[in-house]
C-alpha cells in the first residue's frame, strides 16, 4: 500500500527529473517570455496567471521572476488548478435582464 510519503517522494523525484531535462535549455531564473516559450503559450497569458496566483513566481528586486525548479515541481503536480482555466466561457452579446439585475444587486 502506497503511503502519502511515498507519493510525495515520487512527485519530488519526477520534479527533479523534469528539472534536469529542462535546465539544459532554460535558465534557472526565468522571465515571463522564457516561461511562455516553455509552456507554449503567450507571454500575456503568463502575466495573467501570475496576477491570479496560478503559477509560481518570486519577486526579485521589484521584478517578477520564475524559478525553473519551482516550475518543474508545479508542472509535475499538474499545473495546480490550471484545468479550471478556460472552462467557463464568456457569453457574447448583451447581458440578460437577470444578469443585469444580479449585477445591480436587485436579485
Amino acid at each position: 500500500m502506497e503511503t502519502k510519503t511515498d507519493k510525495k517522494i515520487e512527485v519530488i523525484e519526477k520534479a527533479r527529473m523534469t528539472f534536469e531535462a529542462l535546465k539544459k535549455e532554460y535558465p534557472a531564473i526565468m522571465h515571463s517570455s522564457d516561461v511562455a516559450r516553455l509552456l507554449g503559450t503567450k507571454e500575456s497569458t503568463i502575466r495573467q496567471w501570475t496576477r491570479k496566483g496560478k503559477i509560481p513566481c518570486r519577486k526579485m528586486g521589484g521584478f517578477v521572476r520564475y524559478m525553473l525548479a519551482d516550475l518543474a515541481f508545479w508542472l509535475v503536480e499538474g499545473g495546480a488548478g490550471m484545468e479550471e482555466e478556460g472552462k467557463e466561457k464568456r457569453r457574447r452579446g448583451r447581458p440578460t435582464k437577470e444578469e443585469m439585475l444580479r449585477k445591480q444587486g436587485l436579485i
